[in-house]
C-alpha cells in the first residue's frame, strides 16, 4: 500500500542515512520502523504474555490478607458506605452480593 507523510527535515535526513547504511530501501526501512514501534506499543501482546505467564498461578488472596487490604481502604468522613464489607464478602463468595442481600437493618 503506498502512503503519503510528513517529516521534518531533520528526522529525513537521519532516516536517509540509516537506510543507505543499513542497506535498505526507504521504504523497507519505515515499514521496518513502523513495524517495530506498533509491535512495542500493541498492549493486547503484553496482557496475552500475562495470561499465559500466569494461567496456572493461583491467584486467590488468603483471607487475613484481604480483610487487611480491605481495612486500609480509607472511608469519605460522614459516608454510611459499607463498601469494603461488600467487598469482603465479595472476596469469600467469588460473586458481588446482591444489593438487597447486601444490607442490615
Amino acid at each position: 500500500m503506498k502512503t503519503s507523510i510528513s517529516l521534518r527535515d531533520d528526522l529525513f535526513q537521519a532516516a536517509e542515512r540509516l537506510a543507505a547504511s543499513s542497506g535498505l530501501t526507504r521504504s523497507e526501512l519505515y515499514a521496518k520502523a513502523l513495524s517495530e514501534y506498533v509491535r512495542l506499543h500493541d498492549g493486547t501482546q503484553v496482557t496475552d504474555k500475562l495470561n499465559e505467564v500466569y494461567a496456572d498461578v493461583d491467584s486467590s488472596v488468603d483471607d487475613v490478607l484481604g480483610t487487611l487490604q480491605f481495612r486500609s481502604i480509607p472511608r469519605e468522613r460522614g459516608s454510611t458506605s459499607r463498601f469494603g464489607s461488600q467487598l469482603l464478602r465479595v472476596s469469600r463468595l467469588g460473586q458481588f452480593p446482591r444489593d438487597d442481600a447486601s444490607r442490615t437493618p
